[in-house]
């Protein structure tokens, strides 16, 4: 998309960082929409980050699951509790992103972590109203549900 975006095939684009924060360093665009630092009412309670699988993933591989969630549950303690390290792990992955570019993008993921892998009702429900804004035919908690589709984070 960034790509695209240098060329002028397309005007805008949804991602999340690196992508946006390399496009506002080139000087390709601005970021309209940050849900990590704007206060968007419309975004409070949704998570950003969802772990989905099938009813038969679920039934049929519980255990590993289980071992997922803790592992992300501790995963996101680390992040929350130890900033340095964290960003020196995340470094590796972008050795040629400059400093301060992936020192932000750093920070306002860190402070995003969830406390908890765990999704509320409320959570479903802000994500519901969300996903619902603009829509003519709702999508409710009883249809995403009979998808088959289940929210573990």
């Amino acid at each position: 998309m960034l790509a695209a975006l240098e060329k002028k095939i397309i005007d805008g684009f949804v991602f999340p960082a690196d992508v946006a924060e390399l496009a506002v360093q080139r000087g390709l665009g601005k970021v309209v929409i940050n849900p990590f630092v704007d206060a968007i009412p419309e975004l409070n309670g949704v998570p950003y980050i969802v772990l989905m699988t099938s009813k038969q993933t679920l039934d049929s591989k519980p255990e590993l699951l289980r071992a997922a969630i803790r592992a992300i549950g501790k995963a996101m303690r680390f992040a929350r509790t130890n900033p340095i390290e964290t960003e020196q792990i995340i470094r590796k992955y972008f050795p040629d992103m400059d400093d301060s570019v992936f020192k932000k993008i750093v920070e306002e993921h860190r402070r995003s972590v969830p406390r908890s892998p765990l999704i509320t009702e409320q959570q479903v429900n802000a994500t519901l109203r969300w996903i619902n804004i603009a829509d003519t035919n709702p999508l409710g908690a009883t249809r995403f549900a009979a998808s088959g589709s289940s929210c573990a984070m």
